[in-house]
């Protein structure tokens, strides 16, 4: 077995050893945005909508 092929092996069982978790984290993420350009700024920055407006807020 390569080293490419081991590694590939390994991501694959990692996957899915933490498929459940990673689904669960995704869907609570999905859940926080609402479609709005502040959502999306707070999710990535990790604050909270009212955070981002005390520091001046977003445009677009």
């Amino acid at each position: 077995m390569t080293k490419k092929e081991f590694v590939a092996q390994a991501v694959r069982v990692y996957l899915q050893v933490r498929q459940a978790e990673l689904h669960a984290a995704m869907q609570e993420a999905m859940a926080q945005l609402d479609g709005t350009h502040a959502a999306r700024v707070a999710l990535v920055a990790g604050l909270t909508e009212e955070q981002i407006e005390e520091l001046g807020g977003v445009s677009g």
